[in-house]
This record gives structure tokens, C-alpha cells and sequence, in this order.
């Protein structure tokens, strides 16, 4: 009997350095006082972020089933015999008698085969079962258990996680303590998940006008370290990027590049990844080969790529979005989890409202908008209608940055402005793209807030001017003879003056 528990302590310490899931078993000679005792086993699950405080929260969600492998088989004096294995798993090749000698790797290897007799057995409709549990702020408990080895297998993953090891848990278990040692019939244990970071995206730009280029950056979470209870032909990892129709995707202009840590080092295409693009969706989609996966565990991918924003692109708070989501193998059951982030980039309009000085719209005045105050480089030209509004950037889109108005022609009757109107389209917050916030000002003046429909409505307002007269009958003739009175005068000044000095 001594024997085997001191087999029992080597493995289940060895099992706890590899995965840190199981309490030690010291090599109990205590005599059990209660064989028909029951026992009770707690999974504390806790997320892999501190709080504020410095704590780890308890991560609810986590789903576990349990399976009794072996029997503890009484003997005599309160003593146990020896290990049995259940009928459910008695093909499971394990013997006690070989327990203290079995290597971590190897006993996390007997841990999956005995996972795959539980789903084997439960495809058949055998209930094998001991009890299935979800935690509730970080724990699950199962009680009124029987005494023997547990395998404890979690079969709901929360989302951001890929699910704990399968493992074996022994009730009673020995505790040593100052006055020797002592059974412990209520077991609990820590199995750890893998936390998976969120997807990030990236633009290089925050504000776009039509032919603008925006290079995206995805990074996705860290890719999962799956042991061998993942079957290499479900393994997925999957990287989809849905573009908004504002943007257009070409791959041979895209400079396309997947890679981990150095951009200039990428992964191979057909080698590493595979790549797809569906134009009728307007997504690209970066798959990890499944032979790859394992190999890149612990690394973070990256997706780097540019697109042309074009007449789509829409004006506003709304932006022009592009959303990227990452698809992993979370569970050995092949079940997967996702990571989602979306951007936006934004674009504005300028609207002019062209009055007369009594406040009523004027009709006829055009305008050019510029991108320099010289007004050489002309982005659109446009003429007030009866409502005297010219809109500039339906067609364009404008990004952030400063524009010049010129007026090329006033109505009739109207003198024309003589100078530009400068425009400044600004960001107070241009690192962050999830934050919708801009300001505009004319001429120097003071600063305002860009509504929600992205559009800086500016105020431009006429003067009435002087009309030459036109051109032949009797603006002519008025011209004519003023300028013949003009000559005689002179004339006449000129003889009086030479009379005089005669």
C-alpha cells in the first residue's frame, strides 16, 4: 500500500510542475477512518488579467465535465487495496501498479486517451459522466462524489480563451501538516487557460478624401499553444477583413504582407497562409495552414495591406468602416472562438451658403475650392443655385487639412469677394480612431465643433456692386461727348494762354 501511494505522490507532483493543476498527494499511511466517505472537487477558473487591486477575477463561463476513471477497491482496516478501472474506461492503458513511473508528457497523453474513450462512449449514447459543471464567478464545484481518479475535462471555453488540458484528479487526496499527515476529501484546483489577446487595427490615416491610399495594419491574438488533443486537419486560425464599399481592394497594388514580428520578413503565401478575396463581399481572407499552426505558437499575426478610398466613402461620424475579425481553434471539440475589431476613417464636406446682404439666398456666384492659397491647385468648381448653396466634396470626400474658397464669378450686380476664404479642417484627438472629433475655422477666426454629418456649413455673403454700361447706343454716345467737351476746354485754354502772352 505504501508503495502505491508513493507512486501516486510522484505522479500527481509531476503533473503539477507541468501544468499546475494538481494539489501534491503526499504517500499517505494514514488509515482512511471512513471508507464510504464522499468527497467533493472545486475548479477555480480565474481570468489572466489583474484587477485593480492587484487580483485576479474569477472567470465565469467555463464549462467541465467529470469522469471517474478508477476505483479506490477497500481493504481491510480502513485501508485501501487497490486502484480498479471503471468499466467505462477499462481499455484505457493504465495501470496503477505503473503510475509512478510515468513521465508528464506521458500521463497528459493518457489524460486525452481517456478523453477520447468519454467521447467515444458519449457518441454511442453511454452515459459516462459523473457530473457537468459551469462556473459561476470563477467556480464550479462538484460534490457527494465517490471516492477514485477523476478526469476532469473542460468542454465550454469562455470566449477570448483556449480551454485548459485535459487532467486527473485523485479524492481523497493526502495533506502533510505539522502533526503528520491528513486526508483531504474536499479537493480543489486551478487549471489555467490560455488568454487571448483582442484583434487590433490599425490606419495609417484618420481623415480621407476620393484616391486618398490607407495602409491597414491587423494584428491578430497570439496563436493558442495546442497540445495533441487538437487534431491537426480541425486546427484553424483565420484572419477575415470585411471593407467597406468606400474602399477598393486590388492585390497587386495592395503590397500584401502576413508576418509575425518583422514586416520585412513575411510569411509565404501557399506555404504559410492561404489568401482569398471574394469582390463581392468586398473581404479578404488570411488562413494559417494547419500543418503551420503549431509552429507559430505564441506568435502574433499580422496583416499589412493598402487600399484606395473612392467615391463610397462616406462623410460623418458613420465613417468609412473596415472590420476585421479572427476565427481560432479554442476547444479540442473543434469548437472556435472570435476577435473583433473595426475602424474608421472619416471624410467632411464643405457647404457654402450664398447670400445677399439682406440674409436671402443669391443665386449665380461661383466658386472654386483649392487645396493652396494660390489657388492653382483646383479640387472641384461650383455654382450657387436658388437656394445659393454650393456643395464641395459630394464627389471628392475631403480629409482634414486646409482649403482655400475663391469666388471665380459674382451675379450680376454683385462685386465678387477679393480675397480667398482659407478653411482648416483639424483633429484634436489624431492618434484615435475610435473617437469622432474635429473642428473647423474660417479665416483665422475661432474654432467649432464639425457636426455629426461631417459637413463645416460656412456663411458667405455679397455686396452689391456698380454695373458698367453696356457696350454701343447711348453709352457710347455719353463717352463721346464728354470726352469732345473735354478737348474743346483745352483747346480754349490753350489760345487764351498765348493771347495772354502775346
Amino acid at each position: 500500500m505504501k508503495k502505491l501511494w508513493k507512486k501516486l505522490l510522484a505522479v500527481t507532483t509531476a503533473v503539477m510542475m507541468a501544468i499546475t493543476l494538481l494539489p501534491a498527494m503526499a504517500n499517505a499511511e494514514s488509515t482512511i477512518t471512513n471508507p464510504q466517505a464522499k468527497g467533493s472537487l472545486t475548479i477555480n477558473k480565474t481570468t489572466d488579467k489583474e484587477d485593480a487591486d492587484g487580483k485576479y477575477p474569477g472567470l465565469g463561463g467555463a464549462e467541465f465535465t467529470i469522469y471517474k476513471v478508477a476505483s479506490l477497491e477497500p481493504g481491510t482496516n480502513g485501508k485501501y487495496k487497490a486502484w480498479k478501472l471503471t468499466t467505462n474506461f477499462a481499455r484505457l492503458s493504465l495501470t496503477p501498479d505503473t503510475l509512478g513511473s510515468i513521465s508528464t508528457a506521458d500521463l497528459e497523453a493518457k489524460a486525452n486517451e481517456a478523453k477520447k474513450i468519454a467521447a467515444d462512449l458519449t457518441g454511442q449514447s453511454q452515459t459516462t459522466a459523473d457530473g457537468t459543471g459551469e462556473t459561476r464567478k470563477g467556480e464550479a464545484t462538484f460534490s457527494n462524489l465517490e471516492l477514485g481518479y477523476y478526469l476532469v475535462v473542460e468542454t465550454k471555453t469562455p470566449s477570448k480563451y483556449v480551454a485548459s488540458k485535459p487532467f486527473f484528479v485523485s479524492i481523497p487526496e493526502t495533506v502533510t501538516t505539522a502533526d503528520g499527515s491528513t486526508w483531504n476529501y474536499n479537493v480543489s484546483v486551478s487549471p489555467k487557460n490560455q488568454g487571448i489577446p483582442d484583434t487590433d487595427k490599425v490606419p495609417d490615416k484618420k481623415t480621407v478624401g476620393v484616391g486618398d491610399e490607407v495602409t491597414y495594419t491587423i494584428t491578430g491574438p497570439t496563436v493558442p499553444n495546442y497540445d495533441e488533443a487538437y487534431n491537426e486537419t480541425t486546427l484553424k486560425y483565420e484572419i477575415t477583413d470585411t471593407l467597406s464599399t468606400g474602399l477598393t481592394f486590388a492585390k497587386d497594388k495592395a503590397d500584401l504582407k502576413v508576418y509575425t514580428t518583422d514586416v520585412n520578413s513575411p510569411l509565404v503565401e501557399d506555404t504559410d497562409y492561404t489568401f482569398e478575396y471574394d469582390s463581392t463581399a468586398n473581404k479578404i481572407t488570411i488562413s494559417l495552414i494547419s500543418s503551420k499552426i503549431r509552429d507559430l505558437k505564441g506568435e502574433a499575426i499580422h496583416v499589412k495591406y493598402t487600399v484606395t478610398v473612392n467615391e463610397n466613402a462616406v462623410v460623418g461620424s458613420d465613417g468609412t468602416i473596415n472590420k476585421a475579425e479572427v476565427e481560432y481553434t479554442n476547444n479540442p471539440d473543434g469548437t472556435t472562438d472570435g476577435s473583433k475589431k473595426g475602424v474608421k476613417v472619416y471624410s467632411f464636406k464643405i457647404k457654402i451658403n450664398k447670400k445677399k446682404d439682406n440674409g436671402s439666398p443669391l443665386k449665380g456666384a461661383t466658386f472654386g475650392l483649392y487645396r493652396d492659397a494660390a489657388c492653382a491647385d483646383k479640387i472641384e468648381e461650383a455654382t450657387s443655385g436658388d437656394d445659393g448653396v454650393i456643395n464641395f466634396g459630394d464627389a471628392s470626400k475631403l480629409a482634414a487639412g486646409t482649403y482655400y474658397l475663391k469666388e471665380l464669378q459674382a451675379p450680376s450686380g454683385y462685386s465678387a469677394l477679393t480675397s480667398v476664404v482659407k478653411v482648416v479642417i483639424s483633429t484634436a484627438t489624431p492618434n484615435d480612431n475610435t473617437i469622432y472629433d474635429f473642428k473647423y475655422s474660417m479665416n483665422e477666426g475661432d474654432e467649432n465643433n464639425v457636426g455629426e454629418d461631417g459637413v463645416i456649413s460656412l456663411d458667405i455673403t455679397n455686396n452689391k456692386g456698380f454695373n458698367l454700361p453696356a457696350t454701343g447706343g447711348m453709352g457710347t454716345y455719353l463717352f463721346t461727348i464728354g470726352g469732345l467737351v473735354i478737348m474743346a476746354g483745352a483747346a480754349l485754354l490753350l489760345i487764351a494762354s498765348k493771347k495772354r502772352r502775346a
